[in-house]
């Protein structure tokens, strides 16, 4: 089965020098940020981890990605928005003013015809991932696009 350690190996990789090259000059690999000019933009990449596994039937290592857009000139009324050692925020994605999914664009009718509830058969929000891991290089390709 495969962990978070081989899918961050992965992202990494892939990612990135995308994410450097759009302006992120914090990458951690799933929790990203980059602050350009009155704004700081997020991009969270979360697996969806075992309840939801067991509750719907994805696999716990299958991905939802969001990005957000933090406006730093809105006063915050939110206590617990976190900074790093330069005193910068980092918000996460939501706490931001601006909130976007990004959506598969692979078909993945394969994947989802298993399961048993029809709502999560239609889901294009999140990237199955295989539990042995074959095909997490195609669905960070895909995210990857998406972004």
């Amino acid at each position: 089965m495969i962990g978070f350690p081989e899918v961050n190996k992965t992202i990494r990789r892939t990612l990135s020098s995308l994410l450097k090259e759009s302006g992120f000059t914090k990458v951690n690999t799933r929790h990203n940020w980059a602050w350009i000019g009155n704004s700081i933009w997020v991009l969270d990449i979360t697996a969806v981890e075992k309840y939801f596994s067991v509750v719907t039937g994805w696999p716990p290592m299958s991905i939802h990605v969001e990005l957000g857009i933090y406006y730093d000139f809105i006063p915050t009324i939110d206590e617990h928005l976190k900074t790093d050692e330069e005193g910068k925020f980092l918000p996460n994605t939501h706490q931001c003013h601006l909130q976007y999914e990004l959506l598969s664009n692979l078909d993945q009718s394969d994947y989802l015809s298993r399961l048993d509830n029809p709502v999560e058969q239609i889901r294009s929000d999140l990237w199955w991932i295989e539990p042995d891991g074959s095909n997490v290089e195609k669905v960070v390709n895909d995210f990857k696009q998406s972004f």
